[in-house]
């Protein structure tokens, strides 16, 4: 092989590990943006659905309690014939 060849070679050789090592570091990068993203998103949804999940456990009772009081209160008189 020519000398000039392999130096040129050993020079590209050289460049391409440079740049596989820039886009590893670039991907592991992305890779975590991606999950603080994800994490982030679920955190989101646990906060809007959990208190509608709760609040649909809990509250009938104490709504029929308090829709009793208002039918009591806002009861029309009965006519009498």
């Amino acid at each position: 092989m020519d000398p000039e060849f392999q130096k040129e070679f050993k020079t590209l050789l050289k460049k391409n590990i440079e740049y596989s090592q820039e886009i590893l570091r670039l991907s592991l990068k992305t890779r975590r943006y991606i999950l603080f993203a994800q994490i982030i998103t679920l955190m989101k949804i646990v906060l809007i659905i959990l208190p509608i999940v709760l609040a649909i456990i809990y509250l009938p009772p104490y709504a029929e309690k308090y829709i009793k009081d208002y039918v009591e209160i806002l009861q029309l008189p009965q006519l009498s014939q």
